[in-house]
């Protein structure tokens, strides 16, 4: 399973003890192991925690506009401080050369210090200490870039021998954002490369792939699941699963180095480009800052709408969250959907994965509110979105086959894919594959209803002469109630 994943839940433990040695840093934790939101934005605003107006609202940097620090010392051997910067600078490249997106990434100077294992140590019961210009409420340094040379950072903030060469398969870059202001914006991240992945120029690939995977995170990229068949080989991935295999990919296949274990690994596909471009949209206002950049709308198509229960009428009734919908391009050459230009959306993604209620409590462990993320608005509990869609071939039109599909289970914590960390929900019934033709500025709604579906219980036929057996289980509030019709 995928390294940068498995270390978010403990990265954020890690800063965690920070902030309780460091109590002005509370609202800093790392937002990461909490922030798994949906196979698209990272996180989204909440009806708590952020300024009225603001609930639904994906968090990113604002105006796309990212600047970052990078470390006074060297990464290793292979890569000095000036060649680890040209790296990073690479890395960044991959997210801002995307003709649609408008964002871009500066390095704006460097830390003040050398980050190493003398200035970032555990100091007692867990608590970690670390330089100032890399805590989370350190704003005037936003993206502070880390280069643990000999691995001693990394054994502090994850664990005495986390960093060691034997675990660059998951601890060779990790990191993320950190901090957030009440208007919806990401304000400080962090991301450590370990020297002791970087020993030789054979390794530097794989430093790459995994350093191009956490930029994705620090942007407001969440993983995603797609052309899961890569990591199970359920059934034997083809040459096109390859292909269409995202970036951020929440199952990593097991291989001796990622970046090489499978076809263009560090390439952008379909999903990444659509992904980042939703985030930061290439637009009519903002294109004069992005020379040579194409408007987002007018380049590609974008389907829309709602997943629902269905109804005794057969019509539309609770919106369904937790489903992935997913697009395929039907090449018109073989007139079978394809694997490598393909895209996909969780419903309910904007929405809240957990409210809490009056039986479990409204807060977390930590005391933070539920729904201090996720947007509470009932008419985005069911939505997709898949905009960006591509015209592969060029030509004027594209025909897309929408599916309705379960996201896959080993897609939870630490991997989770979409509002339901802790276990993916099977979606109650099924939906029928659509073909949807489209032109490039399109914007079309297509509502699906999931037929065989689990009827609401105030739609049951049921009386108490003829009562009717429990229906299925339903997500209500987090809480897992069996509903009885009657």
């Amino acid at each position: 399973m995928k390294g940068e994943a498995h270390n978010d839940r403990y990265f954020a433990y890690r800063l965690r003890r920070i902030a309780s040695f460091y109590p002005t840093l509370l609202a800093g934790l790392f937002l990461c192991a909490g922030w798994l939101h949906a196979g698209g934005p990272l996180k989204v605003a909440g009806v708590s925690g952020f300024n009225p107006g603001t609930a639904g609202t994906a968090l990113t940097w604002s105006q796309g506009a990212v600047l970052y620090y990078t470390d006074q010392g060297d990464l290793s051997p292979a890569l000095t401080q000036a060649e680890a910067n040209s790296f990073v600078a690479d890395a960044f490249l991959r997210w801002t050369s995307v003709p649609t997106a408008a964002v871009s990434a500066t390095r704006a100077g460097q830390l003040d210090e050398d980050v190493n294992g003398g200035n970032v140590a555990v100091v007692g019961n867990g608590q970690i200490n670390m330089p100032a210009d890399t805590q989370p409420d350190a704003l005037a340094k936003p993206i502070a870039i880390v280069y643990d040379a000999d691995g001693k950072v990394t054994d502090a903030l994850l664990g005495q021998g986390a960093g060691g060469a034997d675990m660059c398969s998951s601890n060779a870059v990790y990191g993320g954002p950190d901090n957030y202001t009440a208007d919806a914006h990401l304000s400080h991240a962090l991301v450590v490369l370990n020297g002791n992945c970087a020993q030789t120029s054979a390794a530097l690939p794989d430093l790459r792939y995994h350093l191009i995977r956490v930029l994705g995170r620090v942007l407001g990229l969440d993983w995603v699941d797609l052309n899961s068949n890569v990591f199970t080989s359920q059934p034997s991935p083809s040459g096109d699963d390859y292909l269409g295999y995202p970036v951020m990919h929440a199952l990593e296949p097991v291989c001796a180095a990622s970046s090489v274990c499978f076809t263009a690994a560090e390439q952008l596909k379909m999903d990444d480009r659509a992904a980042i471009s939703r985030l930061y949209p290439v637009t009519s206002v903002n294109q004069a800052n992005f020379s040579g950049k194409q408007i987002f709308h007018d380049s590609t198509a974008r389907i829309h709408g709602s997943i629902y229960f269905r109804g005794r009428t057969g019509l539309a009734a609770q919106p369904m969250q937790g489903v992935k919908v997913v697009a395929r391009w039907i090449d018109p050459g073989t007139g079978l959907p394809s694997h490598r230009h393909t895209m996909t959306s969780v419903s309910g993604f904007l929405f809240r994965g957990n409210a809490g209620n009056p039986a479990t409590g409204f807060n977390d462990a930590s005391g933070e509110r539920y729904d201090k993320f996720g947007a509470g608005d009932p008419a985005l509990e069911g939505y997709f979105d898949l905009a960006g869609l591509e015209f592969p071939d060029d030509a004027p039109t594209a025909q897309y086959q929408i599916t309705a599909e379960a996201v896959h289970p080993l897609c939870s914590e630490p991997s989770s894919v979409g509002p339901y960390r802790s276990s993916q929900v099977t979606p109650s019934g099924i939906a029928m594959a659509i073909t949807v033709t489209v032109s490039r500025g399109d914007e079309l709604t297509r509502d699906l209803v999931m037929a065989g579906s689990a009827l609401p219980a105030n739609q049951s036929a049921s009386s108490f002469a003829n009562p009717a057996p429990p229906a299925s289980e339903r997500l209500l509030g987090g809480l897992a109630l069996t509903l009885w019709q009657g």
